[in-house]
């Protein structure tokens, strides 16, 4: 029973940042997510892990690498292209 309100809890926690995921379905994804974490063995449950956060770290040094693509974007040329000053 504990679990099941933990599990409902970080389920609705999760559905505040994830899109098209609202409150209730938040919560019911979060007793689900709990509910198959008790069935999985151990090193299926550390895998599962490393592979979320191996996954967020790709993703995070895509965002790194878009803002950075923008902001040189906006910068003017010759501040964005090195070579430039030095001639």
């Amino acid at each position: 029973m504990i679990g099941k309100i933990i599990g409902a809890i970080a389920g609705s926690q999760v559905a505040k940042t994830t899109r098209g995921i609202e409150g209730p379905a938040g919560a019911a994804v979060g007793v689900i997510a709990a509910a198959a974490l008790r069935r999985m063995s151990w090193p299926a449950i550390v895998a599962l892990s490393a592979g979320g956060y191996l996954a967020k770290k790709f993703i995070d040094g895509r965002k790194a690498e878009a803002e950075l693509e923008k902001a040189r974007a906006d910068m003017p040329y010759a501040a964005s292209n090195p070579d430039r000053l030095a001639s």
